[in-house]
């Protein structure tokens, strides 16, 4: 953490104050983050890389929380990863969740704001403001569809309780999108 960061409390939108920023504008075809092994990633903002956020194989059991990827600090101005915003090729990852301080703000990536690739499995998607502004209603939409699923391997994206849903807008592709394999 760093002095003067605030996790969201906002009901609506995000209210978090990020201080920690890795930018990736030189830094080629890199992620910005990659796991390979289990990892718990909060309160950041990642931006300007190939991938945002990469959880590959031996990563099972990571989490992406409270974290703003594709955007600036104050998560209105775009600051795109050049691929997808998350990439999970592991098991039993959790980005976002029903609390509001895991509130994940994933837009403005040139490809999916998330990709679930063909190794995930049992991947939570909660909570998350995916392709709009800080606030949930601006536009600052991904250049392809909100989250990609890749062969759906028991991937739960929203929920039946309060907090559980996504606010998933203004994409250029789909909100979600399933690829059969």
């Amino acid at each position: 953490t760093q002095a003067g960061a605030t996790s969201n409390t906002a009901a609506t939108g995000t209210n978090a104050r990020m201080r920690v920023i890795i930018v990736g504008n030189q830094a080629g075809s890199a992620a910005g983050l990659q796991a390979t092994a289990p990892v718990t990633i909060r309160g950041l903002v990642v931006d300007g890389f190939s991938r945002g956020i990469q959880l590959s194989a031996g990563s099972d059991g990571s989490k992406v929380m409270g974290t703003f990827v594709g955007v600036d600090r104050t998560g209105y101005e775009a600051r795109a990863n050049h691929g997808s915003g998350i990439l999970v090729n592991a098991r039993d990852v959790r980005i976002g969740s029903a609390a509001r301080a895991d509130r994940n703000l994933v837009s403005a990536n040139d490809s999916a704001g998330i990709s679930l690739g063909i190794a995930a499995r049992a991947a939570i998607v909660q909570g998350n403001l995916i392709g709009t502004g800080r606030d949930g209603t601006s536009p600052l939409g991904n250049g392809a569809d909100g989250v990609f699923v890749t062969g759906s391997r028991e991937h739960l994206i929203g929920g039946e309780h309060a907090g559980q849903g996504n606010v998933i807008a203004f994409n250029r592709g789909n909100g979600v999108s399933l690829l059969s394999i």
